[in-house]
């Protein structure tokens, strides 16, 4: 069971949610672990049992790059 959105703690230094552009929230205590939400379009960043909460506060701010020049491509 997921925490309901009223018990979502907001996370200064998470980015905007990378979909709608949305503040990130923490969901704490979700089946174990703690995840990172979007508190508008309910994206959730990656997460597992086994990562910590640094760790998925780091994953939710990671973003692929849309610039082809950066990934090596021409442009």
């Amino acid at each position: 069971m997921s925490t309901p959105k009223d018990e979502l703690v907001p996370v200064e230094q998470l980015l905007p949610c990378p979909f709608c552009g949305y503040a990130g929230f923490l969901v704490e205590g979700y089946q174990d672990h703690e995840l990172v939400e979007c508190g508008r379009c309910s994206a959730v960043g990656p997460h597992d049992e086994t990562t910590s909460t640094a760790e998925n506060v780091a994953a939710w701010n990671t973003r692929a790059s849309l610039n082809p020049t950066e990934q090596g491509g021409e442009g």
